[in-house]
C-alpha cells in the first residue's frame, strides 16, 4: 500500500483503515505529515455512512485541523464468510490540490473549474477563494453573483444531475459555463462546472474563421482552376467531335 500511495501522495494526504470500533488502525501519510492512527473517527460522515449503507461513500466537504477543505472517500470492509461489517478503508483528499490536478482552479481570466458536493457546497472555485466551503444558494454566494437568474437555474439543474450550458454575465464579464455531474455506478456524487470567458472563445473563433477563409479561398481557387480545365477539355472534345461528324457526313455523301 505504501508503494501505491507514493504514486498519488501529491493529491491524497491520508490512506487509512478503521476498525469496527471506529478507531484508525492504519494511517498512511506523506513523509513528515501528521498521522491520526489511534484517533476515533466515529463522527465522520464517510465512516458513519459506510457502516450504515455497507457501500462506498463520497463525503461532503469538511475542514481539517489544518484549516484545509477536504473530502473523504471510504469503502466498508466486510467479512468474507458472514458479510458482517468489520471496518472501513478509505482516503482523505484536500479539495484544492485534488481538483487542481484535473483542471485550472486558480486563474479566473482563463477557463476554470467550479466543483460542488451534493449539498451545493463549493469544493473548488477560482472566482473567489472565499467561496470555497460556501453553499451556492446561500446569501454570501448569491451576493457575489448578483443573484444572476441564468446561473442560478443552470446550477440548480446541475445539482439535480443534469448536464447543460448557459451564457451569462453577473457583472464580471460575459462567460459560458458547461456542466456535468460526476457519476459513480450511475449515481451523481460531485458536480463540475467549466467556466470560460466568452472573449477567449470569440478570439478562437476568429482564428478558426480566418483559417476557414484561407481554406475556402484555396478551395475556390482550386475549383476555379478545375472548372477552367474542364471547359478547355470539353471545348477540345467538342471540336474533335465536330470534325468527326463532318468527316462521317462527307463519307455518306459520297
Amino acid at each position: 500500500m505504501q508503494t501505491n500511495f507514493l504514486k498519488i501522495d501529491n493529491i491524497v494526504d491520508h490512506l487509512f483503515v478503521v476498525n469496527k470500533n471506529d478507531i484508525i488502525t492504519i494511517d498512511i501519510t506523506p513523509k513528515g505529515a501528521k498521522t491520526f492512527a489511534g484517533s476515533n473517527v466515529s463522527q465522520r460522515e464517510y465512516v458513519i455512512q459506510a457502516k450504515k449503507t455497507l457501500g462506498p461513500v463520497f463525503s461532503t466537504i469538511f475542514i481539517g485541523l489544518d484549516g484545509k477543505y477536504r473530502i473523504g472517500i471510504s469503502y466498508p470492509i466486510l467479512s468474507a464468510g458472514t458479510g458482517q461489517y468489520i471496518g472501513v478503508v478509505g482516503s482523505v483528499i484536500p479539495t484544492e490540490g485534488f481538483f487542481a490536478h484535473y483542471g485550472n482552479i486558480y486563474d479566473i481570466n482563463s477557463r476554470f473549474l467550479v466543483v460542488f458536493d451534493r449539498n451545493g457546497i463549493m469544493l473548488a472555485n477560482d472566482a473567489s477563494k472565499t467561496l470555497v466551503g460556501k453553499n451556492f444558494f446561500g446569501e454570501y454566494t448569491q451576493k457575489f453573483i448578483n443573484y444572476n437568474p441564468r446561473l442560478n437555474n443552470l446550477t440548480c439543474s446541475l445539482l439535480t444531475g443534469n448536464p447543460g450550458y448557459a451564457v451569462y454575465d453577473y457583472g464580471r464579464g460575459e462567460r459560458i459555463t458547461t456542466q456535468y455531474p460526476i457519476l459513480v455506478n450511475g449515481e451523481p456524487k460531485y458536480y463540475v462546472q467549466f467556466v470560460q470567458p466568452t472573449t477567449q472563445i470569440y478570439s478562437k473563433l476568429n482564428d478558426i474563421l480566418f483559417s476557414q477563409r484561407i481554406e475556402t479561398f484555396s478551395l475556390l481557387a482550386g475549383t476555379t482552376v478545375a472548372i477552367v480545365l474542364l471547359i478547355v477539355f470539353l471545348s477540345k472534345w467538342s471540336s474533335l467531335l465536330g470534325r468527326e461528324v463532318q468527316r462521317r457526313t462527307r463519307e455518306l455523301e459520297l
